[in-house]
């Protein structure tokens, strides 16, 4: 509509205000979870003593983003932590997966499509899914969890899977194991390997 104001972000433009249901295009989530990713790790770096175990990572990515969601135009009702996402017993033995309840620690969801479903299950339309780890060292739980977030792809195929690693003195053959498998599962990996030890601490694994 003529002179309508264009609401304009680095992230995202919108047309009209955020709050009628505007939502970014993939590319403009992307870029937002990727810079959130950057700040993660950026604090990770300035404190050790920050992200002792995968629990204080997952947290400090939420806050990020519930920080930057606004600041871009977005409600910080996008984000959500540990979301179960629910298969059908087909979907699950077609995937080859035991279960029917895929658990992402984060999810970025529009808003205005939230709903409740019976008891406290809610849904909506899924943007993204993220999974955090904290260190490269536990393959297997990793490979479980990229797999996962490539079911999650395949039941729910306009979802972006993000797989947020923050290492620390992290081997090279164990980045590397991941970095493959991330690939394998085309699962998009944004990941840090910080070299720097604090005298104080050893970082001690508490989860």
């Amino acid at each position: 509509m003529p002179g309508t104001p264009s609401h304009t972000t680095t992230i995202a433009r919108f047309d009209t205000p955020p709050e009628e249901g505007t939502w970014p295009a993939q590319r403009a989530v992307d870029a937002l979870i990727r810079e959130c990713s950057r700040l993660l790790f950026a604090e990770c770096r300035e404190d050790l003593w920050a992200w002792l175990s995968e629990s204080d990572l997952q947290g400090m990515l939420y806050a990020i983003l519930r920080r930057e969601l606004p600041a871009h135009g977005l409600a910080a009702s996008a984000v959500h932590m540990a979301y179960p996402f629910r298969i059908t017993r087909e979907q699950a033995q077609r995937l080859g997966l035991r279960g029917r309840t895929l658990t992402t620690d984060l999810v970025l969801v529009v808003p205005q499509s939230l709903r409740l479903l019976r008891g406290r299950r809610w849904t909506g339309r899924f943007v993204a899914a993220v999974e955090v780890k904290r260190g490269y060292e536990r393959y297997r739980e990793i490979r479980a969890d990229l797999a996962k977030l490539a079911a999650v792809r395949n039941v729910w195929e306009d979802v972006l899977t993000y797989m947020v690693v923050m290492g620390h003195q992290s081997a090279h053959e164990a980045v590397s194991a991941v970095e493959r498998e991330a690939a394998a599962h085309g699962v998009t990996l944004l990941a840090d390997n910080y070299w720097v030890q604090d005298a104080r601490i050893n970082q001690p694994e508490l989860v």
